[in-house]
Parts: C-alpha cells; structure tokens; sequence
C-alpha cells in the first residue's frame, strides 16, 4: 500500500486525482491540501508519505519549490 499525499491549489483537480486513487487498490489517500503552505507545515505530521500528486503552477509557493521546502 502507497500513502498519497494530494496537493493542488484548485479543489477540481483534488477531486479527479482522488477518484483515479480510489481505483488504484495499492493506493492510500491520507491527505489533501488546497493551500500549498499549510501543506508544508503539516505534511511532516501525517507519518510516511510514498507518493506525492503536486500541482505545479500554485499562488503563494510553485509545485517545484514545495519540493525542495520539504526536504524529501
């Protein structure tokens, strides 16, 4: 089982990644984020994350450098 992590800044989006996820029997959703910084501050809190679905093109911090922010 691979824990999913969900971060798009437009709740459409969420929602069509959710549905692929729920057909993938080897994947876990446990969590989704609207805003890229709240994000950051509690991705750290939620235990192993093995698949990160992360938008690009966000207001306030990009896809690229919520990456490097995270350290993983």
């Amino acid at each position: 089982m691979y824990r999913c992590v969900v971060i798009d800044d437009e709740s459409h989006a969420i929602e069509g990644i959710k549905k692929y996820i729920d057909n993938v029997p080897e994947l876990k959703l446990v969590a989704s984020y609207t805003d890229p910084l709240i994000a950051l501050k509690e991705i750290g809190e939620i235990g192993p994350i093995d698949l990160v679905f992360l938008d690009v093109d966000m207001p306030k911090i990009t896809g690229i450098e919520l990456a490097k922010e995270s350290g993983d």
